[in-house]
């Protein structure tokens, strides 16, 4: 006003509220990016001004220069009434010229100053926090950090320390030391007794007898069937292990699997975030609506979500490796695959499950043996000391041979046995048959999965990555629109999850090979 030889008038104190407003405006726009910016994770407070100031420059100019030009004609005019309307033109012109220099200067300075003295105030308490720190970190009660394993550890681990390896190889020790006790040579009795009493007679009167019975005919039987027993237990311990070794790896391959969707969940939050932000510029800039923004920012809020969701499910998954592998926290590191091997063969002897099934019926045979020995006759060999009224000396001697002439029950027992036998056959033979025919299914399956992914790491996944890189760059550059957009990312995260899908399937199939019907 001075330039121009102005005096402060009424219409000029209305220029200058007008400044006021769209002065504050600018300034709010400026410095709710940079806060923005530093929630995103910018900390750098330098690179925070000059990314938040390139960003807002242009919307901050077009108000200015917007209202500028529009009070242009009423600064120059020289109709009636000019001499109202010159000063308050003067004033929002010059002022906006002056306040948008200084907002664009001025305010990030002052930004700049207020967020050192923040740190400055911070490293007052920073050595207190660091103690507070270590001290929650070093206190007992405090959760176990996680640890790193691969699948070969994860299964040595498992077979350390699982309970059912335990109990298995316990059921062996049992079977072993019960075959010290089968060659039982028989019971031994003693006796004393009196006979011939009465009548004026002296009587016989037995000081001491002692029996012994002898059951060996059936010692060879029952050491065989106990070495069958034996076996078939060191059987189950072979089985136990397979079953324990296919649960670790499933829960390894879902545990890997689920970290890397987190992943791809990490790396397409990041992307919507900046899609979120150019829609929030874009539409500060008026070049898009309200609803295209406030869909933009829903979107990337269900990214979000859908991120922590993800986040949920790989510690879910972690936490079910971890219960097979000890009390600590356990997580996977390297591909599965690498330990992983693909069994084809139409042989089914190597089969942990058949081998079982296959000692099963031969315990039963050597049951069957085992039952018709207990018809066999025994032995007892008898003798004792005797005195006749006063006078002693007298020895007796006495052997003989116990053979069971009813038979019914013992043949009921070895016709049970034999039946015991045929279920056992009949139980190897189904188990034979669901493998086999399980074993065709999951290799052709198997084939089917790996022709997918190899369609999925040759062609899909590199268009995908296509996609996502050249959709943001595109919607930044307003070569597409927010709906375009969005169809892009969701078709090309759709492409990575499903590739994941597949991975996971492959190597469950294969795990499926390995441990046919466990």
């Amino acid at each position: 006003m001075a330039v121009r030889g102005m005096s402060f008038s009424i219409s000029a104190g209305v220029g200058f509220i007008v400044l006021f407003g769209v002065a504050v405006l600018n300034g709010l726009v400026l410095i709710n990016r940079f806060n923005s910016l530093k929630q995103e994770g910018m900390n750098n407070i330098n690179r925070r001004i000059l990314v938040g100031t390139r960003e807002r420059i242009r919307p901050i100019l077009l108000t200015a220069t917007a209202a500028m030009l529009g009070f242009l004609p009423m600064a120059v005019s020289t109709s009636a009434g000019a001499e109202v309307q010159r000063p308050l033109a003067t004033v929002v012109i010059g002022g906006l010229f002056t306040a948008t220099l200084l907002t664009l200067i001025i305010i990030p300075v002052l930004y700049a100053l207020e967020e050192r003295m923040k740190k400055i105030s911070f490293k007052r308490i920073l050595p207190l926090s660091i103690i507070a720190v270590l001290f929650l970190v070093n206190t007992p009660n405090q959760a176990h950090a996680q640890q790193k394993v691969n699948l070969k550890q994860a299964l040595i681990l498992a077979e350390q320390y699982y309970p059912s390896m335990k109990a298995a190889q316990l059921s062996v020790k049992r079977e072993t030391e019960m075959k010290a006790g089968v060659n039982d040579i028989g019971t031994t009795e003693f006796s004393s007794g009196a006979d011939e009493i009465g009548k004026g007679k002296d009587g016989i009167f037995t000081l001491l007898s002692v029996r012994q019975n002898l059951n060996i005919l059936g010692n060879k039987v029952r050491t065989r069937y106990q070495e069958q027993a034996i076996t078939t237990a060191q059987a189950a311990v072979e089985l136990t292990r397979q079953q324990l070794q296919k649960s670790v790896c499933q829960a390894y391959v879902a545990a890997y699997v689920t970290n890397k969707r987190m992943k791809v969940y990490a790396i397409i939050d990041s992307i919507y975030r900046n899609f979120e932000h150019a829609a929030k510029v874009k539409y500060d800039a008026r070049e898009i609506s309200y609803l295209e923004y406030l869909t933009a920012k829903k979107k990337s809020r269900q990214i979000v979500e859908d991120k922590l969701q993800a986040t949920d499910d790989y510690h879910a998954a972690v936490l079910q490796l971890s219960q097979w592998l000890g009390s600590e926290v356990y997580e996977p590191t390297t591909a599965p695959e690498e330990h992983l091997m693909v069994v084809k063969s139409d042989s089914l002897i190597g089969t942990a499950l058949t081998k079982f099934y296959a000692e099963k019926v031969r315990l039963a045979d050597e049951g069957i043996t085992l039952e018709r020995s207990k018809s066999l006759p025994t032995f007892f060999v008898e003798g004792g000391t005797k005195m006749l009224g006063n006078r002693a000396g007298y020895w007796s001697i006495n052997a003989g041979i116990s053979i069971p002439l009813f038979k019914k029950t013992y043949q009921a027992r070895e016709r049970a046995a034999r039946l015991e036998r045929d279920i056992a056959q009949a139980n190897y033979e189904t188990i034979e048959m669901t493998i086999r025919a399980a074993k065709r299914v999951t290799e052709a399956q198997y084939d089917k999965l790996q022709r997918k992914l190899v369609y999925y790491r040759q062609t899909a996944l590199p268009t995908a990555r296509e996609q996502q890189k050249g959709a943001a760059a595109a919607y930044q550059l307003g070569a597409t629109d927010y709906v375009g957009f969005i169809q892009t990312m969701g078709d090309a995260v759709q492409t990575e999850l499903d590739y994941w899908t597949a991975y996971e399937q492959l190597l469950q199939t294969q795990i499926d090979l390995q441990y046919p019907n466990i």
